[in-house]
Protein backbone atom coordinates (compact mmCIF):
# COMPACT_ATOMS: atom_id res chain seq x y z
CA UNK A 1 0.00 0.00 0.00
CA UNK A 2 0.95 3.51 -0.99
CA UNK A 3 0.40 6.12 1.20
CA UNK A 4 1.57 9.99 0.54
CA UNK A 5 3.00 12.00 3.05
CA UNK A 6 1.70 15.82 2.03
CA UNK A 7 3.96 18.86 3.49
CA UNK A 8 4.14 22.51 2.88
CA UNK A 9 7.00 24.68 3.96
CA UNK A 10 4.94 25.64 6.73
CA UNK A 11 3.74 22.27 8.06
CA UNK A 12 3.65 18.18 7.70
CA UNK A 13 -0.23 17.55 7.25
CA UNK A 14 0.38 13.60 7.04
CA UNK A 15 2.76 12.11 8.91
CA UNK A 16 2.51 7.98 9.06
CA UNK A 17 -0.19 6.42 7.08
CA UNK A 18 -0.77 2.91 7.09
CA UNK A 19 -2.62 0.77 5.12
CA UNK A 20 -3.46 -2.94 3.67
CA UNK A 21 -5.21 -4.46 0.92
CA UNK A 22 -8.37 -7.12 0.93
CA UNK A 23 -8.31 -8.76 -1.54
CA UNK A 24 -7.27 -6.34 -4.63
CA UNK A 25 -8.38 -3.29 -3.16
CA UNK A 26 -5.97 -1.01 -1.24
CA UNK A 27 -7.73 0.46 2.48
CA UNK A 28 -6.28 3.07 4.35
CA UNK A 29 -6.28 2.03 8.13
CA UNK A 30 -4.37 4.49 10.31
CA UNK A 31 -3.05 8.17 9.91
CA UNK A 32 -1.15 9.83 12.54
CA UNK A 33 -2.21 9.32 15.69
CA UNK A 34 -6.09 8.07 14.60
CA UNK A 35 -5.64 4.60 14.93
CA UNK A 36 -9.05 3.39 15.29
CA UNK A 37 -9.89 4.64 11.62
CA UNK A 38 -11.95 3.40 9.86
CA UNK A 39 -10.83 1.16 6.65
CA UNK A 40 -11.07 4.07 3.99
CA UNK A 41 -11.40 2.81 0.81
CA UNK A 42 -10.06 5.54 -2.14
CA UNK A 43 -13.18 5.54 -4.75
CA UNK A 44 -14.10 8.44 -7.42
CA UNK A 45 -11.40 11.14 -8.58
CA UNK A 46 -10.69 12.95 -5.54
CA UNK A 47 -10.23 12.78 -1.97
CA UNK A 48 -11.09 15.77 0.78
CA UNK A 49 -9.18 15.41 4.06
CA UNK A 50 -8.82 17.63 6.95
CA UNK A 51 -9.20 17.83 10.79
CA UNK A 52 -12.25 18.84 12.28
CA UNK A 53 -13.76 20.13 15.60
CA UNK A 54 -15.69 16.87 16.58
CA UNK A 55 -19.06 18.98 17.44
CA UNK A 56 -22.57 19.23 15.70
CA UNK A 57 -22.76 20.51 12.32
CA UNK A 58 -19.11 20.90 11.63
CA UNK A 59 -19.74 18.07 8.66
CA UNK A 60 -22.93 20.13 7.05
CA UNK A 61 -20.95 23.24 6.92
CA UNK A 62 -18.79 20.79 4.55
CA UNK A 63 -21.85 19.15 2.51
CA UNK A 64 -23.18 22.45 1.87
CA UNK A 65 -20.26 24.21 0.41
CA UNK A 66 -19.39 21.07 -1.72
CA UNK A 67 -23.50 21.24 -2.22
CA UNK A 68 -23.40 24.53 -3.68
CA UNK A 69 -20.59 23.87 -6.22
CA UNK A 70 -22.52 20.74 -7.27
CA UNK A 71 -19.61 17.56 -5.70
CA UNK A 72 -20.91 14.60 -5.07
CA UNK A 73 -19.15 12.75 -2.03
CA UNK A 74 -18.77 9.21 -3.05
CA UNK A 75 -17.97 8.01 0.88
CA UNK A 76 -17.32 9.21 3.91
CA UNK A 77 -14.92 8.08 7.19
CA UNK A 78 -14.34 9.82 10.26
CA UNK A 79 -11.91 8.93 12.91
CA UNK A 80 -12.25 10.82 16.64
CA UNK A 81 -9.36 11.82 18.91
CA UNK A 82 -10.60 13.14 22.21
CA UNK A 83 -7.32 15.18 23.24
CA UNK A 84 -9.23 16.46 26.52
CA UNK A 85 -12.40 15.48 28.75
CA UNK A 86 -14.73 12.93 27.28
CA UNK A 87 -16.81 13.38 24.26
CA UNK A 88 -20.08 14.53 25.85
CA UNK A 89 -18.92 16.75 28.73
CA UNK A 90 -19.39 20.48 29.11
CA UNK A 91 -15.59 20.17 27.95
CA UNK A 92 -15.32 18.15 24.58
CA UNK A 93 -14.60 20.91 22.88
CA UNK A 94 -11.07 19.56 22.53
CA UNK A 95 -12.33 16.60 20.73
CA UNK A 96 -11.03 16.52 16.91
CA UNK A 97 -11.52 14.39 14.12
CA UNK A 98 -10.04 13.50 10.99
CA UNK A 99 -12.02 13.31 7.90
CA UNK A 100 -11.61 11.74 4.35
CA UNK A 101 -14.37 12.11 2.01
CA UNK A 102 -13.97 10.36 -1.66
CA UNK A 103 -15.33 12.80 -3.98
CA UNK A 104 -16.85 12.21 -7.94
CA UNK A 105 -15.88 15.51 -8.36
CA UNK A 106 -13.33 18.42 -8.27
CA UNK A 107 -13.47 20.63 -5.86
CA UNK A 108 -13.35 24.46 -7.20
CA UNK A 109 -10.57 26.97 -5.84
CA UNK A 110 -13.30 29.00 -4.34
CA UNK A 111 -14.92 26.19 -2.72
CA UNK A 112 -11.57 24.92 -1.20
CA UNK A 113 -10.91 28.33 0.08
CA UNK A 114 -14.38 28.66 1.83
CA UNK A 115 -13.61 24.77 3.19
CA UNK A 116 -10.44 26.88 4.48
CA UNK A 117 -11.59 29.23 6.12
CA UNK A 118 -14.48 27.58 7.93
CA UNK A 119 -12.90 27.94 11.79
CA UNK A 120 -14.01 24.25 12.26
CA UNK A 121 -11.54 23.02 10.23
CA UNK A 122 -8.07 22.70 9.84
CA UNK A 123 -5.54 21.47 7.06
CA UNK A 124 -7.85 20.77 4.49
CA UNK A 125 -6.37 19.23 1.55
CA UNK A 126 -7.82 17.85 -1.99
CA UNK A 127 -5.88 14.85 -3.45
CA UNK A 128 -6.35 13.86 -7.18
CA UNK A 129 -6.76 10.09 -7.67
CA UNK A 130 -4.72 8.90 -11.00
Amino acid sequence: MLCAFISSSVHTLISLCVGVVFGSTPHIVRVDEYKDLFAFKPEGGYILTFRNDDRPGALSEVLEILHNVNVNVASLNVSRKVTGPAVGSESASNTKALCFMSLDDDVPTNALNSLKSLASLQNVSKIELR
